[in-house]
């Protein structure tokens, strides 16, 4: 589209500045769409980090709450 507007210019030139225009697109979006994935691989894997430690050991447990006294025996009062 930019090579139908004219925008690269009309001299032999303009060839070369739509190359350099389009392989500058080209590593950009290669570049974006490394980084997404290399983004999301780390975040997969920091997901799957918790997971596989608590199938090494079961999970600790809390002491049981302490025993209420007695109620009081009827007619000691």
């Amino acid at each position: 589209m930019l090579w139908a507007l004219g925008s690269f210019g009309a001299s032999d030139e303009a060839i070369h500045r739509a190359i350099v225009f389009g392989l500058s697109g080209l590593w950009l979006f290669v570049a974006t769409f490394y980084l997404i994935g290399w983004a999301l691989q780390g975040f997969i894997i920091r997901q799957k980090a918790p997971e596989e430690e608590s199938d090494d050991a079961p999970p600790p447990r809390s002491a049981p709450p302490p025993r209420s006294p007695p109620p009081p025996k009827p007619g000691s009062h």
